[in-house]
């Protein structure tokens, strides 16, 4: 079974489709030596063939892509019949088209490249169905972004490395947008998807105190700033700075400064009649 599709448009754009499509090869199945005036890309789905570019053979696995750009002479088969081959691939052309396979990490002497990405196939299959769905071709514009699609498939993937005080950083913007909330030092364990006793201990290394003083530290900051500089109520305030407890509230300000907030927004005022 093969289905394909062609755009019948040149369009001077830095990327643009020209075909993709899907086989299911036949046994024996060879594709005879040619060129093309485009680059082409198969992702192999299952079995197995070979691939031979400018003299150079390849022999090509299910979850691997072959690379052909153009020019070059290529000739592809599959005669195993017991492990015939079936691929998707998707056709290219543009000024940019190398330099957004260079992202990808394919590069003038990459002929064969192994990823097992079952998300080129389901580019292609989606764009097989979107033609099958519209009599009209559809955009210019949409058949490149399923081309840059395609090629996003073929990059590496990348384990990302855990940075302990890149997490503390994420912790810290966390807590200032949303101190107001209520959250406890487990909610932003929990937000961030960080271990509970690993958050502490890079958190603290970060800041020199445990989360969850942080947290009351910086609620007790934004309370100071509108005891000095507003008129709400002191359980206006504490609502503000997320403790719905008012008594809880004032019994933590005084904790922390020495002073509870009727003292302190009274200091704050005796001070600046005087200056």
């Amino acid at each position: 079974m093969r289905k394909e599709i062609f755009n019948s448009k040149k369009p001077d754009l830095g990327i643009y489709m020209i075909n993709c499509g899907y086989e299911d090869c036949e046994d024996n199945f060879v594709c005879a030596l040619h060129t093309r005036e485009y680059y082409l890309i198969h992702y192999v789905t299952k079995g197995c063939g070979k691939f031979v570019a400018d003299g150079k053979s390849y022999d090509v696995e299910k979850g691997e892509f072959f690379i052909i750009r153009p020019g070059e002479l290529v000739t592809y088969s599959s005669p195993d019949t017991e492990n015939t081959w079936s691929f998707c691939w998707i056709g290219f052309k543009g000024r940019d088209a190398e330099k957004y396979l260079e992202e990808t990490g394919i590069y003038r002497n990459t002929a064969v490249k192994k990823a097992d990405s079952q998300k080129f196939r389901a580019v292609v299959m989606n764009c097989l169905e979107l033609f099958g769905e519209d009599k009209k071709t559809p955009s210019q514009a949409r058949l490149s972004a399923f081309v840059l699609e395609a090629l996003d498939a073929l990059k590496p993937s990348e384990k990302k490395r855990t940075n302990p005080s890149g997490q503390a950083e994420r912790a810290l913007r966390y807590i200032e947008f949303n101190y107001m909330r209520g959250i406890t030092a487990r909610d932003v364990a929990m937000q961030l998807n960080i271990d509970r006793t690993h958050f502490f201990r890079i958190f603290k290394a970060k800041t020199g105190v445990s989360p969850e003083k942080y947290i009351m530290q910086f609620r007790v900051s934004k309370a100071s700033e509108l005891l000095k500089n507003s008129n709400y109520t002191i359980t206006e305030i504490a609502s503000f700075v997320g403790v719905s407890d008012v008594y809880y509230f004032s019994k933590l300000f005084k904790k922390i400064t020495g002073k509870s907030p009727t003292e302190f927004r009274k200091e704050q005022s005796d001070s600046s009649q005087i200056n």
